[in-house]
């Protein structure tokens, strides 16, 4: 069996073993397929592991009818995958469920306190302009901490910042988590409420028609001059215009954001957003779900996928049953 693996992770030595003990040749495709490049390269293999920016879009699965399986490297395939073209010929789509959620946590919680503390604003601060300013802060104790999409990321970043940090729990979402809100002391509210009353805000709802532009200028209205933004899921979910304009009112302190509306950033000097000083606006490069530790965990769940479709089996793993 021959396996395209666009940006390819797998060390050497499961690079050796996958070819010596399961007769998989792995061949290490590039950042940055076109969809001719892609449709291209995936003629010449029998699975195909996504792992860059690229997108398996309708027109690169027809053309791609051959292939057994198509698998994920990661939680959030929405953007990345037509599931749809997939079931229409065929061809099984898996991913790593909750792989990457601890890591995705950790991340969001290292840019909640950097912007509440200013860590990357007082480094750029002291080091290129020379200044030793003594920047006031506050503290995550006692303040509010609203979750916008209570999944499994989410309810590790509540955790931490409850039981760690002494932060109350706001949520909004789809449905209750009745036990969650007996362990934290969580409440469910509205999306607007949530904006309204929370200190700080993090946004882990999936990707998804319906939650594409959700947050824009009603919910930044609500906010307090002093709360904060962070987003570790679709940048799409926050409408970019709205944002830009709430910044420059100052309706809200600013927002950390890992990934961008267009990825990889080709013209940095042409986006508004990315002239505003790092503490109204922060970037990372949709990097928080890239621990050593959830990569592994990752690479097993394809793994388990690929040796199931490899050995004929009906059942198999991490299957992505809806379209």
């Amino acid at each position: 069996m021959k396996v395209l693996f666009s940006d390819c992770t797998f060390t050497q030595e499961t690079l050796a073993y996958l070819k010596k003990e399961k007769d998989i040749t792995v061949i290490q495709g590039k950042i940055g397929y076109t969809e001719e490049e892609l449709i291209a390269d995936l003629k010449e293999v029998d699975a195909y592991i996504l792992n860059g920016d690229e997108i398996a879009t309708a027109h690169v699965i027809a053309n791609s009818k051959h292939l057994k399986l198509i698998s994920f490297m990661g939680t959030g395939y929405e953007k990345y995958i037509d599931v749809a073209a997939c079931q229409k010929y065929g061809i099984p789509v898996s991913y790593a469920p909750h792989a990457n959620a601890k890591s995705v946590a950790e991340y969001t919680v290292a840019l909640i306190l950097d912007m509440v503390k200013k860590v990357t604003y007082s480094y750029l601060d002291t080091i290129e302009k020379g200044n030793w300013g003594k920047l006031q802060t506050w503290d995550l104790a006692g303040k509010t901490l609203g979750i916008v999409g209570m999944g499994a990321i989410g309810q590790h970043v509540a955790r931490i910042l409850h039981f760690g940090f002494g932060m109350q729990i706001l949520y909004s979402g789809r449905h209750p988590k009745k036990e969650l809100e007996a362990e934290l002391g969580a409440t469910m509210v509205s999306l607007n409420e949530l904006f309204a009353q929370s200190d700080v805000i993090s946004i882990h709802a999936a990707y998804h028609p319906n939650t594409l532009g959700m947050i824009g200028q009603e919910q930044f209205a609500q906010m307090q001059s002093h709360a904060i933004i962070v987003n570790t899921t679709r940048q799409e979910l926050i409408q970019k215009e709205a944002l830009l304009a709430a910044l420059q009112k100052k309706q809200f302190a600013g927002i950390a954001m890992d990934g961008y509306y267009s990825e990889p950033i080709i013209n940095p000097q042409n986006e508004a957003l990315l002239q505003l000083p790092p503490d109204r606006f922060l970037i990372t490069p949709h990097t928080a779900y890239n621990s050593e530790d959830a990569v592994r965990a990752m690479e097993k769940m394809v793994l388990e996928s690929l040796f199931d479709v490899l050995d004929g089996k009906k059942e198999i793993r991490n299957l992505i049953t809806n379209g």
